[in-house]
């Protein structure tokens, strides 16, 4: 069977970066080095961890076929290019400021980055993005509205220049209906990226808003926020950056989701 595109549906096979081939210019790789992205699955109260780990040749040399050609050359190019700007000083640990609709741009790249990796990930094939999730980031160029995007820092990074994380959370909030939470985190040099997804999503997800309160180790993209200034009051140090990969700090209440 012919492996269609996540994004349009249409035949797959373009050959598209996991990470996107800009950053080769800010992490220039000695060619005996080989860089080590991983991915990590936690699931339920058993603490299941899977990890994953790839070499490359160049630091962002890493491909999936999941993806069609017209797509990859297309608004992914286009995305790929308003993006590199705005993320190039928080990679490097610079402070900036974005707006309203320099957020979305980001949280936007961010969503489309880990629907991509996940086709390379191990977690299992029904408990990634559904093809109308990443249909709504290459149609309406913005995330599906059930996600939570944000963004946070490593106080340096030692390690290697990028990587990747998922965990799932199964929970039944008040003895309801079983809610799954899904986090994906993106470390690319000092800048810190986290989608979280719950299936269902709860009821209390409304339209786009903004708020002007985040918290101090991470500062939502989406939905957006008044006076995004990056880095957070409080950088993750390695061994706390690890812990948010896991997710290790209260979700905020309106989710209604006990974990």
């Amino acid at each position: 069977m012919a492996r269609t595109c996540i994004f349009c549906g249409d035949r797959a096979g373009s050959k598209e970066h996991l990470f996107p081939r800009w950053l080769n210019k800010l992490f220039p790789l000695d060619k005996a080095v080989r860089p080590a992205p991983e991915w990590e699955m936690k699931q339920g109260s058993q603490e299941q961890i899977i990890h994953g780990s790839w070499g490359a040749a160049e630091v962002a040399g890493v491909t999936t076929g999941h993806v069609c050609h017209e797509c990859n050359t297309g608004w992914m190019a286009r995305l790929e290019g308003v993006s590199e700007p705005l993320l190039t000083p928080m990679i490097r640990g610079l402070p900036h400021r974005l707006t309203l609709d320099e957020q979305l741009t980001v949280a936007t790249w961010t969503a489309k980055t880990v629907m991509v990796i996940e086709t390379s990930s191990a977690s299992a094939p029904e408990d990634r993005f559904t093809q109308q999730q990443c249909q709504i980031v290459r149609d309406e160029n913005r995330p599906p509205g059930l996600l939570r995007i944000f963004t946070a820092a490593l106080q340096e990074n030692r390690g290697t220049p990028m990587g990747y994380w998922t965990a799932l959370v199964r929970a039944t909030p008040d003895r309801g209906q079983v809610v799954d939470i899904h986090f994906y985190t993106i470390l690319i040099g000092n800048f810190v990226a986290q989608v979280v997804r719950p299936e269902p999503a709860p009821p209390t997800y409304g339209a786009l808003r903004t708020t002007s309160e985040p918290l101090s180790n991470e500062i939502p993209v989406f939905p957006p926020v008044e006076n995004f200034h990056w880095p957070p009051a409080r950088p993750f140090d390695r061994g706390a950056f690890e812990q948010y990969t896991r997710r290790g700090i209260t979700l905020p209440p309106e989710w209604a989701v006990d974990l």
